[in-house]
């Protein structure tokens, strides 16, 4: 149901078209004073009016019209010399193949092109097949208009409300492959929803948005399976695309991503702390001052104080802490000699990062000798990258 209510627009206004052409053909014979068959009985003629009405309601998709356009126009001229050409009801397969061939070509890339397969193929029936049948004394285009009308426009509020309201996610490939540095991951989902994305089934932040449309798109710089999820009216939609290494993405992070990395690392690491250290130090003030107290609430009601005040920290370390996680594996991937060494780094942080986040059940010390110990050890590690 991905994307139905293009489906509908698509359908209601080329009923549109098709009304608006009838209706313009019955007031010029309605006050024609001609008694010979002029151009309103000409059929190539009315397809051209026809195809100028569809490209002019069927907006960012004028495509359609604009190609039957030419190829009606050209067989109403070949006309005017032979009258092969509406005997034979050239214009009206002509028409027909020409809506078939862009439903069929524009599919590929665009999902709602398909109705035209379908309105093209039913065209050819009803206008070389099915021309004098009358239902309810309407004629045959009247009438299938009219219907063609009410499905489109049902299917539109469907589709709009399946689109608008409800989760959903596509992703335009199911594997890409790095360039140099990056691959684009793109698609279509519910629209002006955060889409949360996923390297291995860990989230990496900050989160995508989709457009008005649906549309979204990022740049992946690190090869493995890309996840992406959206979340509308309590449901949740993913999809998934690998993400591939290239020879190109492996030369350049052997040569100069190994040393980027590091230095985003680096960056990240010093930030990481900062954010730590200072929420670290006010639990621990925390701790203390309610001990000293000696009543009041619980410790863990006052770590949550703490770090209620502190949620910008906690959210800027979690983002340098998926920074330093991409750029550690970037280390690895490209098989430089320091990523080990590296890995140890991260360790550490993450250590005190749970110690800080997650303090250990206990009495004041057993926090106070963890992050202590670990805030040494990573300051440690900041002076060896700063060397």
């Amino acid at each position: 149901m991905e994307n139905l209510y293009y489906v509908g627009v698509n359908m209601a206004n080329f009923a549109l078209a098709v009304l608006v052409t009838q209706f313009i053909w019955y007031l010029i014979k309605r006050f024609s004073k001609s008694k010979k068959k002029d151009v309103t009985e000409q059929t190539p003629w009315y397809n051209v009016v026809l195809s100028l009405f569809v490209a002019l309601f069927s907006g960012d998709r004028a495509l359609v019209g604009i190609f039957t356009l030419i190829v009606t126009l050209i067989i109403a001229l070949i006309g005017i010399k032979r009258k092969g050409v509406q005997e034979k009801q050239i214009s009206n397969w002509g028409f027909g193949i020409t809506l078939c061939i862009i439903g069929l070509v524009g599919t590929m890339s665009y999902y709602g092109m398909w109705i035209y397969i379908v309105i093209g193929a039913f065209w050819i029936w009803l206008t070389v097949y099915n021309k004098s049948q009358k239902f309810f004394r309407l004629t045959p285009k009247v009438f299938s208009s009219l219907i063609l009308l009410a499905v489109g426009i049902i299917v539109f509020f469907v589709g709009n409300y399946y689109d608008k309201e409800t989760a959903h996610i596509r992703t335009d490939d199911y594997s890409v492959k790095l360039g140099k540095k990056e691959a684009t991951i793109s698609g279509v989902a519910t629209p002006n929803v955060k889409v949360k994305t996923y390297l291995d089934g860990e989230e990496i932040t900050p989160s995508e948005e989709t457009d008005s449309d649906g549309n979204f798109s990022f740049q992946a710089k690190t090869p493995g399976k890309w996840t992406v999820k959206v979340t509308k009216n309590g449901k949740t939609a993913s999809d998934t695309t690998i993400v591939k290494k290239s020879q190109a993405w492996k030369d350049y992070q052997s040569k100069e991503g190994a040393e980027k990395a590091k230095e985003a690392f680096n960056e990240a690491y010093a930030d990481a702390f900062s954010n730590l250290d200072s929420i670290g130090v006010e639990e621990y003030n925390a701790w203390a001052d309610a001990n000293n107290a000696g009543g009041g609430g619980t410790i863990d009601d006052t770590l949550k104080q703490v770090q209620k005040k502190n949620s910008k920290d906690i959210i800027a370390a979690y983002v340098n802490l998926s920074t330093l996680k991409d750029n550690l594996k970037k280390l690895q991937e490209s098989g430089n000699s320091d990523a080990d060494t590296y890995r140890e780094y991260y360790t550490d942080i993450k250590k005190l990062q749970t110690t800080v986040l997650n303090p250990p059940a206990g009495d004041i010390d057993n926090f106070g000798d963890d992050f202590e110990d670990q805030r040494n050890t990573v300051n440690s590690n900041l002076d060896m990258l700063e060397e």
